[in-house]
């Protein structure tokens, strides 16, 4: 069985310029339900179940809550957090757009074994100053069982201090930490299996190609899949809607 897991709580902590609403988990379960047409259960992982009365629900477990950070996330990787040991996770960010099929994303599921567990999104964004090797945490793939250990490790009293001085917080700078990808030695090349823009997951900010201002308008890669918006922008904003009109047709 494969799950297709997203998260929303509510954090005063987070000084984001947008906060994800209700509605923008209904617009992810509608977009994922229009582009995954192989068997799947689609649930969202909240503490405020009376706001996400649309589709099912699984209790935030807020053991490893860090106030402004994202290290709730890492329930997914619990066994019975999401599902079973032994199932498929599919966990991804409500602030995304679904262009595309996503089963060939899935295709990419790699034999599960200890030393590649999981599939990560490796997001060019983060290959500058020096980060070249962070995992971007707004969607992975994993077998639960396999990935337990970032969820029992995790010190939600020791461990963001010793993160916040290495990497700048969060639970993908946990995750990079643990498959040793942050900050890799010179000539080290990813080992982990990953998606990329070859694959069609892309971030909105790179289809801007760094081009900024009023007018400025990207366009839709013909190889697109899904599109996130990780940071303080959403999909539902109008100046997002503005630099990436393709939005309106495929976030509904």
């Amino acid at each position: 069985m494969l799950h297709v897991a997203s998260f929303f709580w509510l954090d005063p902590a987070r000084q984001r310029q947008y906060q994800i609403t209700p509605e923008d988990v209904r617009i992810w379960d509608r977009m994922v339900a229009r582009h995954l047409s192989i068997p799947h259960r689609r649930v969202c992982v909240t503490h405020r179940p009376d706001l996400i009365d649309f589709m099912e629900t699984v209790p935030l477990d807020m053991a490893k809550h860090v106030p402004g950070l994202c290290t709730v996330k890492l329930q997914a990787h619990k066994p019975r957090g999401v599902a079973k040991e032994g199932e498929r996770v599919l966990l991804m960010d409500v602030d995304c757009v679904v262009t595309g099929d996503l089963a060939p994303l899935l295709s990419r599921d790699p034999v599960l074994g200890p030393e590649h567990p999981a599939m990560w999104w490796k997001n060019p964004n983060f290959e500058v100053g020096g980060r070249r090797g962070f995992i971007q945490g707004s969607m992975q793939l994993f077998t639960v069982g396999a990935t337990t250990h970032l969820w029992e490790d995790f010190d939600p009293r020791a461990t963001p201090a010793w993160l916040n001085r290495r990497f700048g917080g969060g639970e993908q700078a946990w995750i990079s930490e643990r498959l040793n990808t942050a900050y890799p030695e010179p000539g080290w090349d990813w080992d982990v299996p990953h998606w990329t823009e070859e694959h069609g997951v892309y971030g909105a900010g790179r289809l801007m190609n760094g081009k900024m201002g009023a007018g400025v308008q990207s366009e839709l890669p013909e190889n697109a899949r899904v599109v996130f918006t990780p940071g303080d922008r959403s999909p539902s904003q109008p100046e997002m809607v503005a630099a990436h009109p393709w939005i309106a047709e495929h976030y509904r």
